[in-house]
């Protein structure tokens, strides 16, 4: 409904909306009445007014998100690739530290006798098996502790 438009009245055409008129008519000779109602009316519009200032429009929240895009800076192709190169050095050093894990593992493991079982996960649960533990719960951290407790005792 838009008061200023009037109401639809069911088949899709408007028609205007009579009350405020007909209670305009009737307090034209009631000059307090007359100042009540403007008393209202400005107290709605400086409503209104705090109601704008706390709640932007669309518009001002456009606006406001395009500055802020607009001050974003989006990297340069040269930026991303030296980018995308840290990220392949820091993802090779990670992969060069677990290999390395690996291998000390190993080596343990075949410092007490077991046959390394590098990265294939079958072998490890082998190895679980090996030293007398179901390998369904464990890690390989697990497996690797069990078997080397289970060497040492």
């Amino acid at each position: 409904m838009d008061a200023m438009n009037g109401i639809e009245n069911g088949n899709g055409k408007r028609r205007p909306i009579r009350a405020g008129k007909a209670f305009m008519a009737a307090i034209e000779n009631d000059p307090e009445a007359q100042r009540a109602v403007g008393d209202v009316a400005a107290k709605f519009r400086m409503y209104a007014q705090s109601v704008k200032a706390l709640a932007p429009t669309p518009g001002d929240a456009l606006a406001a998100l395009r500055s802020m895009l607009a001050e974003t800076k989006t990297p340069s192709l040269d930026e991303l690739a030296a980018l995308r190169g840290e990220q392949q050095r820091a993802f090779a050093e990670v992969a060069a530290e677990w290999q390395q894990a690996v291998a000390a593992k190993n080596a343990e493991l075949a410092a007490y006798g077991f046959d390394p079982p590098g990265e294939d996960l079958e072998e490890w649960e082998d190895l679980a098996r090996l030293v007398e533990k179901d390998a369904g719960p464990m890690t390989i951290a697990d497996i690797y502790q069990w078997a080397i407790a289970w060497a040492e005792r």
